[in-house]
């Protein structure tokens, strides 16, 4: 299922149950605080449509951003910077996995 902003933009996707979205790190997190930012309307009709996860495959640097949604809707707050209505996480409470990760724990599992 394709999601999209209230002006019709999709931003994302929703694959068995996790919101999926594709962005760049250097252009779409935000600086202060750090975090992720979401369009509200996209958070609540993925919500409505039982996302159990959100998932943000940054394409520039190969990091991977995972969160539950419940824990996104706890810990998340309203954001509005010049375009619609946004609820934003701060990276502490994501599971990130960088490229590089990956690499240590093949050596790791060669060793």
């Amino acid at each position: 299922m394709l999601l999209r902003t209230d002006d019709g933009v999709v931003v994302a996707r929703l694959v068995n149950g996790i919101l999926v979205k594709k962005a760049r790190e250097s252009k779409h997190m935000l600086r202060s605080p750090k975090a992720w930012a979401f369009d509200r309307s996209i958070i609540e009709t993925a919500s409505r449509h039982g996302a159990t996860g959100i998932r943000i495959e940054a394409g520039d640097t190969g990091a991977v951003f995972k969160v539950s949604m419940d824990m996104f809707l706890e810990k998340s707050f309203a954001l509005q910077r010049g375009h619609n209505r946004q609820l934003a996480l701060v990276l502490k409470f994501w599971d990130t996995s960088r490229p590089e990760d990956v690499k240590e724990d093949k050596q790791l599992t060669l060793i």
